[in-house]
């Protein structure tokens, strides 16, 4: 508009459009005007680069195209950015040119993208090789640390099991190791471990004077959901409930003389001492104080419920008097206090039988029993030394420790000068005794605050249970819950009560000398029978019932022996005299008696090893054996003896065997009567002759460097353990099952290849083997992992399996075990998933193990939450 520029129009080519043309009006205007002189400058360096461009691509074509005359770097940048603006076209070598610059550019591009690449894969390995070594050295550390864990729990398994149970949770905590699964299946076999209540941790809890903490006296109720504990020195008590809440503590009586805690039949009521002589009334769970009764007397120093009544002992005279005074009782919940006997001077009453007419007594160097009247005692002792009693529920029989240091006696109330009813005895000193309300379980306490719970049914004569945990108190009062499902205890100088679970298997031990060499379990399963070299056959009773473990008259002493299949007597081929070698073979009543001979040393062969009875027990069979060789053919024979008919037959076994064959180590009975025989040489099957003249055959049912077998009961399932080597005692590296009928069988690896002995259930579906490193496995016959039983410190040389299926009794030289019969349809503990097994442990005890940086060892035991006593934790 201002005619500076004209525009006109110009056409085109044919075929082209037609464009715009822009003329300047005055050439001042080509310095003047600032965006023109832009373009010009840019026009000039785009004609000055497409000469160089030009100049470039022909040098490169004079010089045959080398790569080296393409322009790279800024060059190349400023032709890029040159050709992004430059609208016009280029000649064809320049084009080629061009072409040849990019892709050269893209090689360098690929080129270094390919080293950027390899950089940083590099690194990333570097990191990788550098995080796998950080993390195996962290592992390893763990492993170290885990390692040292579970050497400090070994030095607790003796005297403290639940804190090295403890410190093996700590250990699989860190590192979980075969060495520290194995550890804590070692330690639960042992015996119950405890939880623990922390009396102090409550104390600051409850902003209770500190020596709250210290508990002179605890209660349970009788249904187990709470318990009372009191402390003498200000009559504090606190209550806690099972169900694991917080606990509450009852107003303080400064004031009161009355040292009582106990609760109603019902549980819904507690009884505690109120100001000055008198007792109240709390009811359960609000804890309101519904009742306040007055006692009289000058002090209450002693209270215990028996069913629904209270008693009371309270001094009537002053202690320079020696605190005379009266047994009170009343009627829970509403009964007045009324005189039911009287309390001599000098004398302290400990306890009043569960019948509520008889009292223990301590007075005058002697302690007793006598009724509540005073009108009879009986003098049970004398108080030189540590004593204590218990009485059972009938109040007809009391177990008393004191008499002597390691035995507690049983004693019948209505004929005190007889011998006692049983003697039990302990391994260690005996302070204090109780029995249940049951009175199927006695405990007793020992020194460092150890307790031993013997059950007074089952396996009479077996060693009692040991819970332990140090301490400093020489008397541990203990209760159990209803079902006797916990067993709780408290020391008065310890700051915690200890919940026990008693629900979870342990073994037995049975104070018998090492050596047994075969064992057994009666028909009826009455008795477990051990043979041990040197000794009678001894019978163990499974039941109370039965009295105590007795010797079977026997001539010689025993070597093997074999079990009635119904209730008949023992077979048992005896170890004969020294200069002779020759044993005999007896028949003896499990009632005892004399034996029947059938084989006497006089015509002996040498050694009449092993024995069996056919299925119905009316044939019984011994084979000779020497560990050094039956030389003479006149000695490698079977006998067989028709009991019924007194009729015996010798077998020759001479044509099957050489002058190195030692003999059968075992024999049994199949059901169609033939004989598999295990030793030397594998598993033989004998077929013995029916006419007395006729000769055995044999087949080899599996070959062997030597062998061992057991038979089902139904004769369907024979267990065979193998060695490659022929030595006798040589361990098993295989073991297998054979399927009788259908002529199968299948090889079980999962009990290790260090197999000492083995045996089937009566049933044939579970599989039981004893290691030479002590180990007892017992699993499913089809083959799955085992459970573990372990204690024996040495190899395994016997086994048994009851007919009910029960129990396992194992022995080695250093004990024999009686073991409950694991429910093989569960996975054993050693092989749950790791979150899993720290969970069992968790629930099973809350001692931990914490860092402690001023510890010699780094690590300290602590009390975790106490989660109550209402469910009951198994393994």
């Amino acid at each position: 508009d201002a005619r500076l520029l004209t525009s006109y129009e110009v056409e085109g080519a044919e075929g082209q459009p037609s464009h715009h043309r822009i003329e300047i009006v005055h050439e001042s205007l080509v310095k003047a005007w600032p965006r023109l002189v832009r373009w010009q400058t840019q026009d000039e360096e785009g004609a000055l680069l497409r000469d160089q461009l030009k100049q470039a691509a022909h040098l490169w074509e004079e010089k045959g195209r080398t790569s080296d005359l393409l322009w790279t770097g800024t060059a190349y940048q400023e032709y890029e950015l040159w050709r992004g603006r430059y609208a016009g076209a280029l000649t064809a070598l320049e084009e080629d040119f061009a072409k040849a610059m990019a892709e050269r550019a893209a090689r360098q591009r690929r080129r270094r993208r390919a080293v950027a690449a390899a950089i940083v894969a590099a690194s990333l390995a570097v990191a990788a090789v550098t995080g796998v070594l950080w993390n195996r050295a962290e592992a390893e550390a763990l492993r170290a640390e885990a390692g040292k864990l579970l050497a400090l729990a070994r030095t607790h398994l003796e005297a403290d099991p639940t804190a090295a149970l403890a410190y093996a949770r700590g250990s699989l905590g860190l590192f979980d190791t075969p060495e520290a699964r194995r550890f804590v299946l070692e330690t639960l076999w042992r015996g119950p471990v405890a939880r623990l209540l922390p009396l102090n941790r409550v104390t600051k809890e409850l902003r209770l004077p500190e020596d709250a903490s210290l508990v002179l006296a605890a209660s349970l109720s009788p249904d187990g959901r709470w318990l009372a504990t009191l402390r003498a020195s200000n009559r504090q008590v606190v209550v806690y409930d099972r169900d694991g809440g917080p606990p509450r503590a009852l107003p303080q009586q400064p004031d009161g003389t009355v040292s009582v805690i106990a609760f109603g039949p019902r549980g819904d009521l507690l009884v505690t001492g109120g100001s000055g002589q008198s007792l109240r009334f709390w009811s359960l769970p609000d804890l309101r104080v519904v009742r306040t009764v007055e006692l009289g007397g000058l002090v209450t120093w002693w209270g215990v419920a028996r069913g629904d009544t209270l008693f009371v002992v309270t001094s009537t005279g002053p202690k320079s008097e020696g605190w005379p005074g009266v047994i009170q009782a009343l009627r829970l919940p509403d009964g007045e206090p009324r005189p039911v006997g009287i309390n001599r001077p000098d004398e302290k009453i400990r306890s009043v039988d569960p019948t509520g007419t008889q009292v223990q007594f301590d007075r005058g160097g002697s302690f007793g029993v006598r009724s509540l009247d005073a009108r009879r005692e009986w003098i049970l002792g004398s108080t030189k030394g540590a004593w204590d009693a218990g009485f059972f529920p009938d109040g007809d029989r009391v177990a008393v420790c004191g008499e002597s240091s390691r035995e507690i006696r049983i004693r019948s109330l209505t004929h005190l000068e007889a011998k006692p009813l049983r003697v039990l005895h302990a391994v260690q000193e005996v302070y204090a005794c109780g029995v249940d309300r049951e009175g199927r379980r006695l405990i007793m306490g020992g020194p460092s605050d150890s307790i031993h719970l013997w059950d007074l049914e089952v396996l009479p004569d077996a060693r009692p249970a040991f819970l332990g945990r140090p301490g400093r108190s020489p008397y541990r009062a203990s209760d159990l819950t209803p079902r006797a499902e916990w067993l709780v205890s408290f020391a008065a100088n310890q700051p915690t009560v200890e919940f026990w679970g008693l629900s979870n298997p342990s073994r037995r031990e049975l104070p018998a000398p090492g050596g047994t060499g075969k064992l057994a379990f009666t028909a009826d399963g009455r008795w477990l029978a051990t043979c041990r070299f040197g000794t009678p056959v001894r019978l163990w009773p499974m039941n109370a019932t039965d009295g105590n473990a007795r010797d079977l008259d026997a001539s010689g002493t025993c070597q093997d022996m074999a079990i009635h299949p119904t209730d008949g007597p023992i077979l048992v081929g005896t170890e004969g005299p020294v200069s002779g070698g020759r044993g005999a073979v007896l028949l003896l009543p499990v009632t005892g008696g004399p034996p029947r001979v059938l084989l006497d040393r006089s015509r002996a062969d040498w050694g009449s090893v092993p024995v069996a009875f056919d299925r119905s027990g009316r044939r019984a069979v011994a084979a000779s054996a020497d560990w050094a060789g039956l030389r003479d053919p006149a000695d490698r024979i079977l006998r067989v003896w028709d009991l019924p008919a007194g009729r015996e037959r010798v077998h020759s076994l001479a044509h099957l065997t050489d002058g190195n064959w030692r003999g059968f180590g075992d024999l049994a009975f199949a059901p169609d009567g033939s004989l598999y025989g295990a030793g030397q040489g594998g598993v033989r099957r004998l077929l013995l002759p029916e006419d007395p003249g006729g000769t055995v055959s044999s087949e080899t049912v599996y070959a062997a460097g030597n062998a061992g077998l057991d038979l089902s009961r139904d004769g369907k399932r024979l267990l065979v353990g193998a060695s490659r080597a022929a030595g006798a005692g040589q361990q098993a590296e295989e073991l297998l099952l054979f399927d009788v009928d259908r002529r199968m069988s299948w090889r079980i690896t999962t009990h290790g290849a260090r197999i000492s002995c083995g045996r089937l259930s009566p049933s044939g579906r579970i599989v039981v083997t004893g290691s030479t490193d002590g180990t007892v496995r017992a699993g499913p016959a089809t083959g799955e992992e085992p459970h573990l039983l372990l204690g024996h410190k040495g190899p395994v040389i016997a086994l048994a399996i009851s007919p009910d299926e029960r129990w396992i009794a194992s022995a080695s030289d250093d004990a024999l075990y009686v073991w409950p019969m694991p429910d093989v349809a569960k996975p054993p503990l050693q092989t749950l998933p790791h979150p899993e097994l720290l969970a069992k442990l968790d629930a099973l005890t809350n001692l931990r193990v914490a860092r402690d940086p001023t510890s010699a060892t780094g690590w300290k035991l602590d009390v975790g939450p106490f989660p109550g006593w209402k469910d009951v934790p198994t393994w």
